[in-house]
């Protein structure tokens, strides 16, 4: 998957002329209608994207960065910065959210579109979190920096002060790491109690 950090306004017209590039190969005949139906599924995905960084952005302080989509909507994803540091508990349980947010806007759209035919789940999305100090300053081993829940993979990583590359690298399938959000749910629920 590719990551693609760029203005939503451009990205509407690049992810528009990328979707009719990629979809139809050169001896396909092209019509008016598929191309026109092309650009409004992109214009539809890009709505639901937005909607999904807006809901996001409020329930949790995040600032949305960038979207991207790979293929033909094989894979849709968000990305954020956090200014405030996370454990890896912290992490996982907001990802995971993210994610189910993203889930429901994209299904929202497909259900209210005729002509999208897609049920989106967890193996279609991705949510990325770069995450800064408070003061926005850079956090380096051991807390960590960047975060991505992507498909059936959750990806931590840590860097070090002096040249900034990545220290420790951690992976996670998206069954273990679903049963470490659940194991996290019960004891705030325990502690609040």
């Amino acid at each position: 998957m590719k990551i693609i950090l760029i203005p939503a306004n451009i990205f509407i017209f690049l992810n528009s002329f990328f979707l009719n590039a990629s979809s139809f190969n050169d001896t396909q005949t092209v019509s008016n209608k598929q191309k026109n139906q092309a650009v409004k599924e992109s214009s539809l995905i890009m709505k639901c994207l937005d909607k999904a960084s807006n809901e996001i952005e409020k329930k949790y302080r995040f600032s949305a960065i960038g979207y991207g989509v790979s293929g033909t909507y094989k894979e849709v994803s968000l990305d954020f910065q956090v200014f405030s540091p996370l454990s890896e508990e912290e992490t996982r349980y907001l990802l995971f959210d993210c994610s189910e947010i993203l889930i429901k806007n994209l299904n929202l759209h497909a259900a209210e579109n005729p002509s999208s035919q897609k049920k989106y789940s967890y193996k279609d999305v991705g949510i990325g979190f770069f995450i800064y100090g408070k003061k926005h300053e850079d956090l380096f081993d051991p807390q960590i920096c960047c975060a991505r829940l992507a498909g059936d993979r959750l990806y931590f990583r840590t860097q070090e002060p002096k040249n900034f590359c990545y220290v420790k690298y951690i992976e996670e399938t998206h069954e273990e790491a679903r049963a470490l959000v659940e194991k996290y749910k019960t004891e705030l629920a325990e502690k609040r109690r």
